[in-house]
């Protein structure tokens, strides 16, 4: 009984010092959680908008430029459209040349001809009412698909002057949020320099926006978001300055090759690799998350070896993936 009891005691000890253990290391890692975030300085809210509305726009933009290609492949419908068109013209000429030739060899038969004709100018008169008809039904459908393209041109002039509308809107709120952001910037010791810049950088984007000029307008986007990713730096413990930055050398690199400027395209990813350093040592995110550092580092990697085939649709690709793994990056963090 005694030794039954001594048995339970040194379970009840084990039990006590696994639960002690547990229990601390449980405090120490709200601990190193508390200590994580308190080590990160409040972003304001304003500099946030700023950033977010500034990338909005620069979706608004690129979806823009996709919708301003249609035109061009309306055109090329067009084209073939007309090739059809041109092709059944021309059989239906060599049809009637046949039909030429077969009455031309009625005409040297004329007593066999003298007795068909009454059926002959029947069977003409009803190719001649089938041949109208045709006509007419041609008339129409081309008059059906000239209205139809109309419609689609104003379809896509209408969802152009919304997506501006868009935009001119976003940079309003940039321009709001800026304003408020103002006095903080000077009080949190960012330089003047620095200020100038972003606002030079917006005053740009709002003229460019305004003449709906949009290669221009994304470049200056794209300007604001460095802009941005510099008063960002003075917040010390976050990574959105360097997310911000990898950002903005990946979107320059493919408007530089978008404008058949490739050894810039080239200089702007090699921007990336000292700053995909500097977020490696700044970075906080989970063991199993951290594979993501990896797949951006080899996005980033794969962006870089395409330039060499200088060819925009590709380099587009793997941008498009750098930027998806940095927003999978950034959530992980967060």
């Amino acid at each position: 009984m005694h030794r039954k009891q001594i048995k339970y005691t040194k379970l009840y000890k084990i039990l006590f010092i696994i639960l002690t253990i547990f229990l601390l290391s449980s405090c120490q890692q709200k601990e190193d959680e508390e200590q994580q975030n308190s080590d990160r300085e409040i972003i304001p809210q304003e500099l946030a908008s700023i950033g977010k509305n500034t990338e909005d726009v620069i979706e608004e933009i690129e979806k823009l430029q996709i919708i301003i290609e249609k035109p061009e492949k309306l055109e090329e419908y067009k084209d073939s459209q007309q090739e059809k068109d041109d092709k059944q013209q021309g059989e239906q000429e060599k049809q009637q040349g046949e039909q030429d030739k077969q009455q031309s060899g009625e005409e040297q038969q004329q007593g066999e001809q003298d007795k068909q004709q009454s059926g002959e100018e029947q069977q003409q008169d009803e190719q001649d009412k089938q041949q109208g008809e045709k006509d007419q039904d041609d008339k129409e459908e081309g008059e059906e698909k000239n209205n139809q393209d109309k419609e689609k041109e104003e379809t896509i002039d209408d969802e152009v002057n919304k997506i501006w509308e868009t935009i001119e809107n976003k940079v309003k709120e940039i321009h709001i949020e800026w304003n408020n952001f103002e006095v903080k910037s000077t009080e949190n010791g960012i330089n003047q320099d620095e200020i100038s810049k972003f606002e030079e950088s917006l005053n740009e984007l709002t003229i460019a926006a305004n003449d709906k000029n949009d290669m221009q307008s994304l470049i200056m986007a794209n300007e604001v978001i460095f802009a941005t990713s510099r008063f960002l730096n003075y917040y010390k413990g976050n990574i959105d300055s360097e997310m911000y930055k990898i950002k903005y050398y990946v979107r320059m690199s493919l408007i530089h090759g978008q404008l058949g400027e490739w050894e810039k395209t080239e200089n702007d990813l090699a921007e990336t690799q000292s700053i995909l350093e500097l977020l490696r040592q700044k970075i906080k995110i989970e063991e199993e998350d951290k594979e993501l550092l990896e797949k951006l580092n080899l996005s980033l990697k794969d962006m870089e070896n395409v330039t060499k085939h200088e060819n925009k649709e590709l380099l587009k690709i793997k941008r498009d993936i750098v930027l998806d793994n940095l927003n999978k990056l950034d959530e992980a963090a967060n």
